[in-house]
């Protein structure tokens, strides 16, 4: 295998303006240089001057050199030929280093599963979107465009972007790229039958418009706030190079259905879908019908790929700079090698062969990473995550009236809440690198509504406390010491779970506990389809086990989760039917129920952050945690971040989520490489 990955790089190191060393360590033939003008005086994170703007860690050009008094002297990257004046808009945002000014050259060397398999960290190295978050994760800041602007009612929002901006390949990038996406990909429905979910907002899809070549608006049938934290973390790009791929659209070449048809395609779409995919890392055909490269607004554009490995080398027409006025990105290229198995994924961890991985590291994984630290010369830290809390929901709307009855008994709830001991689990599932809490419907520490007092709600370990409550509600104990239902037969609460949902070693310590309190417990361990078909399909669960989803505030404005069923748990799988069909089928809701549908509804009409917003999401939170709608377990799980020592301005990975796409907001085009 490392032959083979050797023979690869060598052939890499020849088809790219950069080189890589045919051991697989991405050292460099030569050193990198220094970024021209690096005052020692710059403007880093680590040392601000005193000077800060309306965003964290970056300004506009304009902004930035009136807080600084001095003018900023542009400066092209060095690998490229040309002016910056070329290369650069006339307004480049100013990126703030973490640490210094960089060095240009060198190869971030990745790691991936396949082409199209675990590739999103990587690929959120490189992205571009009209929006991001800050590292911060609760301050959304200019990228592609330079502003925003909302009217009133927040139906409408106007962006600006960057006059003089170029795609990859040097031709302009102007509003009509994005009409283009709308209107001739997204919503044609001679191409596409819907325009997906993401852009529907108040029933309807969003209407695009462009009064000129650098203002575009977004406007829509209700107020959607929220379609900002969409383009700051979706993976979806609402801008496509027109003057590339019109080349290939019917309505802009009368012989493109004939040409696709000659290429041995079906018709012009077929083709059109070879070069335009949502989905950047689409495995790209070998067949010499298709050039690889695509022009691109990211930071490094696509120059090889294979079934083995991805290059891609620096973009020369990059957006941004540093706050020496040198252009990003510092590094000249990025190799990505793919490998399936885990044991050899590991092996080239531990080798320190690789520069940032994060995605599709597990917690199990932690100890033999850590062991080889030093040998690897690198360090591995633990970064919180979303969705990494295992809830559990009982399921209230259950078939049977006698199990309902039970289930929907808030006494109930909360005995099998304190029944458990969370350290326990911490200790014995998660390595102590969790932190025991009660489950809330918006992540902690990413929106300022959720309490301690709300995380800390009946979590604390009270089988005598527990074994009261199910006392007082009259579930008495058989002679096999295990409780008995109200109507005399043994009570049974039986779990399917799938793995990917839950750990094993997690559900088994549960059984433990509610066995321990007479609560008889069976466990069965089911694939995810089955157990789809279990809790969703088929309402045949006593209790919905996964991972908390779709708790982080981009995510709470379209999946909703302060909203039954309670996605992936499915506590209330007839209220669903009720609210589908609006009232027609399945149950009526109770009161407090509808009140979350109510508030839900006013809580996407919100603005992030606002008063309003965090008054709503305070007030469902509330309401989730009183009726432990979905019971909580050990979060803050975290998982474990590899980082080279070699790669700097790195800053302190504190948080990766896929809600916020990977290292997006970690601003990858400011890290370099230093030997």
């Amino acid at each position: 295998m490392k032959k083979k990955i050797a023979m690869l790089l060598c052939i890499a190191a020849s088809a790219v303006p950069f080189t890589v060393t045919a051991g697989g360590s991405g050292d460099e033939d030569s050193g990198p240089s220094a970024a021209p003008g690096t005052p020692g005086n710059a403007v880093t994170v680590l040392n601000d001057r005193g000077i800060t703007g309306r965003f964290p860690n970056q300004f506009e050009l304009e902004e930035f050199e009136s807080l600084t008094g001095e003018p900023l002297e542009l400066k092209g990257n060095p690998i490229f030929e040309g002016s910056a004046e070329d290369r650069l808009p006339e307004e480049p945002l100013v990126q703030v280093p973490y640490e210094r000014i960089g060095r240009y050259g060198g190869t971030l060397r990745a790691l991936s599963r396949a082409p199209e398999s675990g590739t999103s960290g990587v690929l959120s190295w490189r992205h571009a979107n009209l929006v991001r978050f800050a590292d911060d994760f609760k301050t959304v800041v200019p990228d592609v465009a330079r502003s925003w602007d909302w009217n009133e009612d927040k139906t409408r929002i106007t962006f600006q972007l960057r006059k003089g901006h170029r795609w990859s390949d040097g031709e302009p990038f102007t509003s009509a790229d994005i009409l283009f996406w709308w209107n001739d990909i997204r919503a044609n429905q001679d191409y596409n039958a819907t325009v997906g979910a993401t852009w529907i907002f108040g029933g309807e899809p969003m209407r695009v418009s462009a009064p000129d070549d650098y203002t575009v608006e977004f406007s829509f049938a209700a107020p959607s706030p929220g379609v900002l934290l969409t383009f700051a973390t979706e993976y979806i790009q609402p801008f496509q190079p027109k003057h590339f791929l019109e080349q290939f659209h019917e309505k802009y070449n009368p012989d493109a259905d004939r040409q696709a048809k000659e290429l041995g395609y079906d018709d012009w779409k077929a083709l059109f879908g070879v070069y335009y995919h949502d989905w950047k890392d689409s495995y790209h055909p070998l067949s010499g019908k298709k050039p690889l490269v695509v022009p691109t607004l990211e930071s490094h554009v696509l120059a090889e790929e294979t079934t083995e490995y991805r290059i891609l080398k620096a973009n020369p027409y990059y957006h941004a700079v540093d706050t020496a006025g040198n252009q990003l990105p510092y590094t000249e290229g990025i190799y990505e090698v793919f490998i399936q198995d885990e044991e050899l994924a590991n092996l080239k961890l531990v080798g320190g062969e690789v520069d940032f991985k994060a995605q599709g590291l597990r917690l199990v994984n932690y100890p033999l990473l850590k062991e080889s630290e030093a040998d690897g010369d690198y360090r591995v830290v633990m970064a919180d995550t979303s969705s990494g809390m295992v809830i559990l929901g009982l399921n209230i709307t259950h078939k049977e009236p006698v199990m309902r009855g039970i289930l929907s008994d808030i006494r109930f709830k909360q005995a099998m809440s304190i029944a458990m001991d969370r350290d326990e689990i911490n200790e014995v599932v998660y390595l102590g690198q969790g932190r025991p809490m009660q489950n809330t419907p918006a992540e902690p520490g990413l929106v300022d509504f959720v309490t301690d007092e709300m995380t800390s709600h009946m979590i604390e370990h009270d089988p005598a406390r527990a074994m009261q409550l199910l006392d007082e509600m009259g579930l008495e104990k058989g002679r096999d010491g295990f409780r008995l239902r109200p109507d005399g037969k043994p009570l049974i609460i039986s779990i399917s779970y799938s793995t990917q949902g839950a750990p094993a070693a997690l559900m088994q310590l549960v059984k433990e506990y509610w066995d321990a309190v007479g609560v008889r417990t069976e466990l069965k361990e089911v694939n995810s389809d089955l157990y789809w078909t279990i809790v969703r399909d088929n309402n045949d669960h006593d209790v919905g086990v996964w991972v908390a989803l779709g708790n982080t505030p981009p995510a709470l404005y379209t999946d909703l989760p302060f909203v039954p069923p309670f996605m992936h748990v499915f506590v209330g799988n007839a209220w669903e039917q009720w609210m589908l069909t609006g009232g027609e089928e399945g149950e009526e809701p109770p009161n407090y129920v509808k009140t979350l549908i109510n508030k839900s509804e006013q809580f996407k009409m919100e603005e992030f952050g606002s008063p309003r917003y965090n008054e709503l999401g305070r007030e469902m939170s509330r309401i989730h945690v009183d009726n432990l709608l979905r019971i909580g377990t050990v979060g803050k799980v975290g998982r474990p971040v590899v980082i080279h020592n070699r790669l700097k301005n790195v800053p302190a990975v504190s948080f990766i989520s896929s809600d916020y796409y990977y290292n997006y907001p970690f601003r990858a085009a400011q890290w370099f490489i230093e030997e």
